[in-house]
């Protein structure tokens, strides 16, 4: 029952992942994307999942994307996170930024480099903490590396 809840939650206040692919300036060739997690400021989140379409029509995970605890330095509030793909070593941890809604700060867009580890397409996201794993986002997403 508390897991029901838990979902129901996350996808009422938020239609569960929102995601916007930003270029990145500079020599950068990964996408930069912002999350938008309901009951983050819970430590309800653990992480995400990154799930791209096949060429069968369904989605397959792709990457986990395991976030840290929120910390603080000079520039504002940041998590780490390590991006692990199956067969892929995992990625040296990168730094996601943290903007906490003032109405609700529990809820936050979080914003990282994902790594395409070669495969460009559409991608969905669920996120996963104690409470379970969330259904597949509604919102789709077509990542490429940023060209220059």
């Amino acid at each position: 029952m508390q897991r029901r809840g838990w979902c129901a939650r996350v996808r009422a206040r938020l239609a569960l992942v929102t995601l916007l692919a930003l270029p990145l300036a500079g020599c950068e060739s990964q996408p930069v994307i912002w999350l938008e997690l309901a009951e983050f400021g819970q430590g309800a989140v653990d992480g995400v999942w990154m799930w791209r379409l096949s060429a069968s029509g369904a989605y397959d995970r792709s990457c986990r994307i395991a976030l840290g605890d929120p910390a603080v330095d000079e520039r504002g509030e940041f998590v780490t996170y390590v991006q692990s793909c199956p067969s892929q070593q995992p990625l040296a941890p990168g730094r996601g930024r943290i903007e906490r809604y003032a109405a609700d700060p529990d809820r936050v867009r979080l914003r990282i480099r994902y790594s395409l580890q070669g495969r460009s397409g559409t991608y969905r996201v669920t996120a996963y903490g104690a409470h379970g794993e969330t259904r597949l986002s509604d919102t789709t997403l077509e990542l490429r590396p940023v060209s220059f």
